[in-house]
C-alpha cells in the first residue's frame, strides 16, 4: 500500500509538496489530526494536562496559558461539543507488525510547518483532535508533544 500526503495547501498555481511512504504489514495504524470548531464543551474523560503557574513553559516569564488539555488514557474521550474539519489537515499512518514490544514510529511529527510556512492558527472555541484508527487486538501508545505561541493579534 502508498500512502500519499499532502504537506501543505499551495496557493493557486504553487505545486504541493507529497511524501510518499511505502505501508508493509498486515495491519497499519493511522493517527489523524483535526482542526475542532466552536468548542463550547469540552472533551471529558482522559486526564487534563496541568497548565497552571509555570508548569510546561518553555519560559517562566510568559503568561499562564490559557489552553486546556486532554488526553486518554485507557478508553477514548468522550466528545464534548465541538465540529471537527471535514479532513485531517495532517496524518501518519505506520505499520503494526505482530510482534509485541514494536516502537512503531518515534520522533514522527505532525504538522510541522518550515519557516515560512503558514502555521495552524487557533482561534478562541478552537483546537485541535487526533484521532487514532489501530488493530482491534493488542495495547499502543501514543504520546504528543505540543509547543504553541498564545498572542493577541495575528
Amino acid at each position: 500500500m502508498v500512502v500519499a500526503d499532502a504537506l501543505g495547501a499551495g496557493a493557486p498555481g504553487q505545486a504541493q509538496r507529497l511524501e510518499r511512504r511505502r505501508i508493509h504489514g498486515r495491519h497499519r495504524a493511522t493517527f489523524d489530526l483535526f482542526v475542532a470548531r466552536g468548542f463550547t464543551a469540552p472533551d471529558t474523560g482522559g486526564t487534563a494536562g496541568d497548565l497552571s503557574g509555570n508548569n510546561a513553559k518553555l519560559r517562566t516569564a510568559m503568561a499562564s496559558s490559557a489552553a486546556a488539555t486532554r488526553r486518554a488514557a485507557t478508553a477514548t474521550l468522550t466528545p464534548g461539543t465541538r465540529v471537527l474539519d471535514a479532513d485531517p489537515v495532517d496524518s501518519l499512518t505506520v505499520a503494526v507488525p505482530a510482534t509485541a514490544s514494536v516502537v512503531l514510529a518515534q520522533s514522527a511529527v505532525l504538522f510541522a510547518r518550515a519557516q515560512g510556512e503558514h502555521p495552524l492558527l487557533l482561534a478562541l472555541n478552537e483546537g485541535f483532535v487526533i484521532q487514532a484508527t489501530v488493530p482491534a487486538t493488542g495495547t499502543w501508545q501514543f504520546a504528543v508533544t505540543t509547543e504553541w505561541d498564545e498572542i493577541q493579534v495575528f
